[in-house]
């Protein structure tokens, strides 16, 4: 199966090297590479460009698109629809610019589809780690019967098959911080079939968007799941509880 790595920046040059290494580290490397570069203003820009050379050197198609930015949209899921509509491969994965990968991430998602060829999502664990690499903790995907009061699933350890953004569509750009959730809903209400692994495989730094804008994250959630529930009492209870607890 050819898998497509994708990763949305926007003035990461801190951090978008550690990212790319981890993927040029992998056991088992990528065929294509898609950066989407929401109009940097820091180093980023010849950044990305040093990173094509370095990907290409080892035979990984690279390409660098300019987000192409319409007004209304959030810019998040935006800039990962851009990038996925422009992948050939039969997987997507969406790696954050400042996340990485275990060597084995690719790997292990690779054989969690050969082990369940049915599976449309196959999910790795993903370990919260700080500014320093220091582990803060690992997040598990669980059932997605719990998405009616939480994210069950952790979005950067998802490798998705082409074919299910295909059958249900792309992130809804409507959400700035909490389109990944919405596009679980989907997955859910549609039957797509998830395969889980065991072994945290992608490094996520704590702090990122959500963390900082909590008050949309609880809204926007919130308003997501009574969407899709018929039950709107657990996803009001949810966000009174992360509200009250402010998280």
């Amino acid at each position: 199966m050819q898998t497509t790595i994708i990763t949305i920046s926007k003035n990461s040059a801190k951090t978008l090297e550690r990212t790319v290494l981890s993927v040029l580290a992998q056991s088992v490397l990528p065929q294509e590479y898609i950066f989407v570069d929401g109009h940097s203003t820091d180093a980023t820009p010849p950044l990305l460009v040093e990173m094509k050379k370095k990907l290409e050197m080892n035979r990984v198609p690279t390409t660098i698109l300019s987000q192409i930015h319409k007004a209304g949209n959030a810019g998040i899921p935006e800039a990962w629809n851009q990038g996925i509509s422009a992948a050939t491969g039969d997987v997507i994965a969406i790696l954050n610019s400042d996340d990485a990968y275990e060597p084995y991430a690719i790997h292990d998602a690779q054989e969690l589809f050969r082990q369940d060829p049915d599976a449309e999502i196959a999910v790795l664990p993903i370990r919260w780690v700080d500014a320093a690499g220091n582990s803060q903790g690992i997040f598990k995907p669980a059932p997605l019967n719990r998405l009616y009061w939480r994210m069950a699933v952790p979005h950067p350890g998802c490798f998705v098959k082409a074919s299910v953004y295909r059958r249900i569509g792309l992130y809804n750009t409507k959400y700035s911080l909490s389109a990944d959730y919405e596009f679980l809903w989907r997955c859910k209400m549609a039957g797509v079939r998830f395969v889980y692994g065991k072994t945290p495989a992608v490094n996520m730094e704590t702090g990122g968007a959500a963390n900082s804008h909590r008050s949309v994250a609880r809204n926007e959630t919130l308003a997501i799941a009574s969407k899709f529930t018929k039950f709107p009492v657990l996803p009001l209870a949810a966000w009174l509880t992360r509200f009250l607890l402010r998280r």
